[in-house]
């Protein structure tokens, strides 16, 4: 997937809303790459910086590094670029009495010349933060517009591509006059398996959030049989390493299965899972039934001072929000079904998890994680005394505001300000829920015949709930929920099933 270079206008957005105690003296030649035949980029690396929110006063001027006074082999260059990106970031802190945040950034200077890159040559860069001397040859030296899926790509795919782009910053994208030559190479021998010219995808210019702001290029992959490659562009430089085949599949699900592990809510996450640990979050929630602001799942919820809190876990925080949503009901849908449909692919001790070992398949283990929000969230006998809500399920968990960028994080929450309470019992979230439950029941029955009786009672429950309300927006939910519910129950008579 190529980058979206609306990213370089937010960067200059952000910068633009910033106060910088800054000095370019902090900044330093890290690496150096390329963009296209003629285009050398030189990364500079800063210091940690303070920043302060100083109501969007433009000052990316006074932190921008000079465009002048760099050479290469003692030629200047026809033209300078700029793309700026914070990479790392620290918790706010307080200087007196007012925020900062410690930030890194990275300034990608994009030097335009008017030669082309010889291959073998020695070039000097002299610049005002420091001279640096490499030989350039395009084997070694990495060519930032090639792009490659570097997780890897399906051995079995009959559509596999790497894109090639050239955007310059400020100085916007780049158009090849003439189309260059690549090369594939295996990893191990450095020997060409494939070989050609790119071809011309179209011009995908524009700064809309589906676009890349580039002339975008292809390079025909699909040949390629399993192993570990890498793309030489004549002239221009290397692309990182990628794999085909079936380990690398293998990667991409559990790197899809970290990504779930480490946005759970309601637990600690804490080694030996992960090196990156944060305590236990969000757990307790009122259950306020807050009706949305005119569609399911939407709007901020306030919860009123006193509310009784109830234990709540399970679920996964959305994106940079620690809420719960309705839309999160997909989540455990399409995980059932994918583990019911390749269950020979899945074992215990296979993600790292904290039930690693209970001889049951992590991924199970995690889609029952998914599942767990449902089930606090469904009103029965030991939260609620209104029997008319028995068995529907709530729409999900929010607060009163977005976290507070660089204060707040999930196990700080519990500080008075953001207190989290529940939507209301909706159709979807009830109907998605019977689905699931009775789909998961069937699933850990090998492993677990009390868990699949209860999750069984549940999706009943939920599905008795829905009848009971005459329910019929929600079609797809509903047939979901028909179709397992019939799975889990059918005894054979055709008559009896129906």
């Amino acid at each position: 997937m190529m980058l979206l270079k609306n990213t370089f206008i937010g960067t200059l957005f952000l910068l633009g809303t910033l106060f910088i105690c800054f000095s370019s003296n902090a900044q330093q030649i890290s690496k150096i790459e390329t963009a296209a035949n003629n285009v050398w980029v030189v990364h500079l690396e800063t210091d940690w910086i303070n920043i302060k929110d100083v109501n969007r006063i433009t000052v990316y001027d006074d932190i921008k590094p000079t465009l002048t006074g760099w050479t290469v082999n003692g030629t200047a260059p026809n033209d300078v670029g700029i793309y700026s990106n914070v990479y790392d970031e620290k918790k706010a802190i307080q200087i007196s009495n007012e925020t900062y945040f410690p930030m890194k950034m990275d300034h990608k200077i994009y030097l335009i010349m008017n030669a082309d890159i010889v291959e073998s040559q020695s070039y000097l860069f002299m610049s005002p933060y420091g001279d640096t001397t490499i030989a350039f040859e395009q084997a070694n030296i990495y060519c930032e517009s090639v792009k490659v899926n570097q997780t890897g790509y399906a051995l079995n795919s009959t559509v596999r591509y790497s894109n090639f782009g050239v955007f310059m910053g400020d100085k916007g994208p780049l158009q090849l006059q003439t189309l260059p030559d690549f090369f594939v190479k295996d990893s191990a021998t450095s020997t060409t398996v494939s070989s050609g010219t790119f071809t011309y995808w179209g011009d995908d210019t524009g700064n809309d959030k589906a676009q890349t702001g580039e002339h975008v290029y292809r390079i025909d992959l699909t040949g390629l049989s399993q192993g570990t490659y890498y793309i030489e562009i004549e002239g221009m430089g290397r692309s990182h390493y990628f794999g085909v085949g079936y380990p690398y599949s293998r990667t991409i699900a559990a790197v899809h299965m970290r990504g779930m592990y480490h946005q759970r809510c309601g637990i600690a996450l804490e080694q030996p899972y992960t090196n990156y640990e944060r305590g236990t979050c969000h757990e307790q929630v009122a259950f306020t039934q807050y009706p949305g602001n005119g569609n399911e799942g939407q709007g901020w919820i306030i919860v009123p001072q006193n509310a009784q809190m109830y234990p709540i876990q399970g679920g996964y925080h959305d994106a940079a929000d620690y809420d719960r949503r309705v839309f999160h009901t997909k989540i455990p849908l399409l995980m059932l079904n994918y583990y019911e449909a390749f269950q020979d692919h899945f074992i215990d001790n296979q993600y790292n998890i904290p039930e690693s070992g209970n001889s049951i398949p992590d991924f199970l283990d995690e889609t029952l994680w998914g599942i767990k929000i449902c089930e606090g969230l469904q009103l029965d006998s030991t939260n609620s005394t209104n029997p008319s809500e028995y068995g529907g399920v709530m729409g999900g968990t929010e607060t009163s505001q977005h976290p507070g960028y660089g204060i707040d994080r999930a196990d700080w929450e519990n500080n008075g300000t953001q207190v989290y309470g529940t939507y209301a019992i909706y159709e979807s979230t009830t109907y998605a829920s019977a689905g699931f439950f009775a789909q998961a029941s069937r699933m850990i029955a090998p492993y677990d015949v009390q868990k699949a009786a209860e999750l069984m009672q549940r999706a009943q429950l939920a599905w008795d709930y829905c009848e009971s309300q005459f329910f019929d927006t929600r079609k797809g939910f509903k047939m979901y929920a028909a179709l397992q519910l019939y799975l889990a129950t059918a005894t054979g008579n055709a008559s009896t099933d129906m």
